[in-house]
């Protein structure tokens, strides 16, 4: 009897929680409401980069990307976005817009479903290792740098997959064969 009291006593405490939590709304530093479902402040331009179409092999992506960034000249943090399996960069469009229009380049690359997920993860590993050759910067609109020190890798589903993987290390180019 004594353990069933307890189990409401916390069940009502995660409840008051809960309440608490859900009371207070999302604040920016200025303290007006921020919704993470409104359209940021600043505009994003799409650009399609496809293996081999830029002049220099070294600036060339291993994969097409979908590049997706601000147009205000700025310094902005990446996402490293990889799509869920049999899908395209492309069809994410709105959703990676709607993060870039909060300030951030986002590169999408697109992985073939032929690949195992071993070789999708390092062909990951190549796009990252094309960003920290600074050739991110040759596509972005003029004045628009990346900010590497600002990285983060997301992905849906097989995606997300590939993005926990390279983030554990499992990319590693040095150690491939």
């Amino acid at each position: 009897m004594q353990k069933i009291y307890l189990q409401k006593i916390r069940a009502r405490e995660k409840e008051r929680k809960m309440e608490k939590v859900l009371e207070k709304p999302l604040l920016h530093y200025d303290g007006s409401l921020l919704s993470v479902f409104r359209e940021g402040d600043v505009a994003a331009k799409i650009t399609k980069v496809k293996k081999g179409s830029l002049n220099n092999d070294n600036l060339s992506p291993p994969t097409p990307l979908l590049v997706v960034s601000p147009i205000i000249p700025g310094t902005y943090p990446v996402l490293l976005f990889f799509h869920g399996f049999v899908l395209k960069p492309s069809w994410y469009k709105s959703l990676l817009q709607h993060i870039s229009s909060h300030r951030y380049i986002v590169v999408a690359p697109q992985f073939s479903p032929l690949v195992s997920q071993s070789q999708e993860v390092k062909k990951a590993a190549k796009v990252t290792e094309w960003l920290s050759n600074g050739a991110l910067e040759y596509v972005l609109p003029e004045k628009v740098q990346p900010d590497l020190l600002k990285l983060a890798v997301s992905g849906h589903s097989r995606g997300g997959k590939t993005a926990f993987s390279l983030a554990l290390g499992y990319g590693n180019l040095s150690n491939s064969t």
